[in-house]
């Protein structure tokens, strides 16, 4: 899913957030993601989570990736924070 939350925060202007089906899943992903990008020369500022899968995050600056499994998107529920922006 994808919010554009430029207009309420100035965190970022998009935010995506993504479920993996396990751990490796999520690393999958992430690092899936990480290398694509790096071949059209975007690196990330930071990111977290790599190492035990559960959660990643990568922040691009403009666009903060999260990538986790269900049962920590169903906790955390991002999607309740960023409900009111709009979906891409």
């Amino acid at each position: 899913m994808i919010f554009e939350i430029a207009p309420i925060s100035s965190l970022a202007d998009y935010f995506i957030i993504a479920t993996g089906s396990a751990d490796t899943h999520v690393k999958a992903i992430a690092e899936y993601f990480m290398v694509e990008l790096k071949k059209e020369g975007i690196m990330p500022a930071f990111h977290e989570g790599l190492q035990s899968g559960v959660w990643v995050c990568v922040d691009y600056s403009d666009v903060i990736v999260h990538i986790m499994r269900e049962d920590e998107r169903e906790f955390y529920n991002l999607e309740s924070i960023w409900g009111g922006s709009k979906k891409i």
